[in-house]
């Protein structure tokens, strides 16, 4: 089984858990991973949250199989009207 699912939740997804209590409380934003015992593992830069439930996570993006990055633009202002600014 390559591609594991477990209540909508696929490995690879992007999700945020919120975890209100214990050992592990705090916001987690990353990728996730099915483990075997049907609980996951928050992938958080270099660091890997183990044995989150479902029921504290959220998806923010599908596991579609690309690489998508957020470049911000330094210094520059795009406005999209079409008027000039009033004076």
């Amino acid at each position: 089984m390559r591609e594991k699912s477990i209540k909508g939740f696929r490995t690879g997804d992007r999700v945020i858990a919120t975890v209100p209590a214990g050992k592990k409380a705090g916001i987690h934003t990353g990728r996730v991973a099915i483990r075997k015992t049907r609980s996951f593992n928050v992938q958080v830069g270099s660091q890997v949250i183990q044995g989150i439930g479902y029921k504290f996570c959220r998806i923010l993006q599908r596991g579609d199989g690309y690489g998508y990055a957020w470049l911000p633009t330094a210094g520059k202002r795009q406005t999209t009207s079409r008027f000039p600014p009033a004076t």
